[in-house]
């Protein structure tokens, strides 16, 4: 995260708070700007305490400042990239294009981990997350042997390492370059998660969204090994971005690999923001040992494999709930009628059902960083 910057001398230093700065602070330490939030940016005063409200469209853009009156005080307008028309350079509300912080000086936008440029309509440095062994089959763990099948997402993501938005700002916003992760369940690989979910998941949390691929073998050894390739893969992520927010989502087992990943990543004092699970079998050996800044668990009354198929002898069958999670029921009828009753369809089509999310988890997701 950056601390301060400085142009021509004047050093303009940045108070944070989690993932978002609040506080704007002169050479002296005095405060030129404070930034209200509450489900995101609201407002700012300026030095002289004078308050403007910000007003934005569905994309995320401020285009508007309004004073404490209601009157309009400013108004904005960007092209399809963030380059805005006739900007002001005495303004001093930095916040615009996406609603992230704006460099007069340089014309890019700070984003935690990279700069922005609009007019080039990319990033001044690389996505750290791909390399030459993901770029084509994306990060799923091959057997030795097996046929490795292309990943079309991974292609078009990793296609041009400095691209912004998948390269369609239309409908994407680009918060940070980063990921959330997604794993598979039992038998499965990533391409359990349809094109449409991927495209819901990175909208909504404003990042991309890459696969934490492990075996998929139905015992205990395989989902630990998986859980410990998938933290190792996410450490040396937060070795290069301490401050940017972990996600996890997991279908089936793949919540309970999920929940091993939080587990470890504990251990090694890393927090994870938000962890979802989806039809996933609740069992005693699987439990969180650590807090989430927010634990969706989504489930239906109609799966019948989340508590047989989570069946051990010794435990008994499974679960559908967590203690201390926000458990969300998704209707047996959500499928219609026939839905009721088509109870491994039902676990096996959840997690990548658009509408699942849209109508049940999408509403219930806290986007913002868990402060430290």
């Amino acid at each position: 995260m950056r601390l301060s910057k400085t142009v021509n001398g004047q050093k303009t230093t940045h108070i944070w708070d989690g993932a978002n700065i609040v506080l704007d602070l002169d050479n002296a330490g005095a405060v030129k700007n404070k930034y209200i939030r509450g489900n995101g940016l609201i407002a700012f005063d300026d030095n002289n305490n004078a308050r403007s409200y910000y007003l934005k469209n569905a994309h995320g853009d401020i285009t508007q400042l309004a004073n404490q009156s209601g009157t309009v005080t400013k108004n904005y307008s960007y092209d399809a990239f963030g380059v805005e028309t006739n900007p002001d350079l005495a303004d001093k509300n930095p916040f615009r294009y996406a609603g992230e912080y704006y460099d007069q000086e340089t014309k890019s936008i700070y984003l935690r981990a990279r700069y922005y440029s609009p007019s080039l309509g990319r990033f001044g440095s690389v996505d750290t997350h791909w390399n030459q062994g993901n770029m084509v089959y994306g990060d799923r763990d091959y057997k030795e042997g097996e046929l490795k099948q292309p990943e079309i997402s991974s292609i078009q993501q990793s296609a041009n390492l400095y691209v912004y938005g998948i390269n369609n700002p239309v409908i994407y916003i680009d918060k940070s370059g980063q990921a959330v992760w997604l794993i598979h369940g039992t038998w499965s690989n990533s391409s359990t998660w349809k094109q449409d979910v991927r495209d819901n998941i990175g909208n909504f949390f404003q990042e991309e969204c890459f696969t934490g691929d492990w075996e998929g073998e139905n015992n205990k050894e395989s989902r630990s090994e998986g859980a410990q390739k998938i933290a190792n893969e996410i450490i040396e992520y937060h070795n290069n971005h301490p401050d940017e927010p972990i996600r996890l989502v997991g279908h089936s087992h793949g919540g309970n690999v999920a929940i091993m990943v939080v587990n470890i990543l504990a251990e090694n004092a890393i927090e994870v923001d938000t962890l979802i699970t989806i039809a996933t079998p609740v069992r005693k050996d699987y439990q969180l040992k650590a807090p989430v800044g927010q634990h969706l668990n989504v489930y239906t009354y109609g799966d019948s494999i989340q508590i047989k198929g989570g069946s051990i002898w010794r435990l008994g069958d499974a679960n559908r709930i967590y203690p201390g999670a926000e458990n969300v029921r998704v209707s047996i009828f959500h499928w219609g009628i026939t839905g009721a009753v088509e109870g491994i369809d039902n676990h096996s089509r959840m997690h990548s059902d658009l509408g699942v999310w849209e109508k049940y988890i999408n509403p219930k997701i806290k986007k913002e960083k868990k402060a430290n």
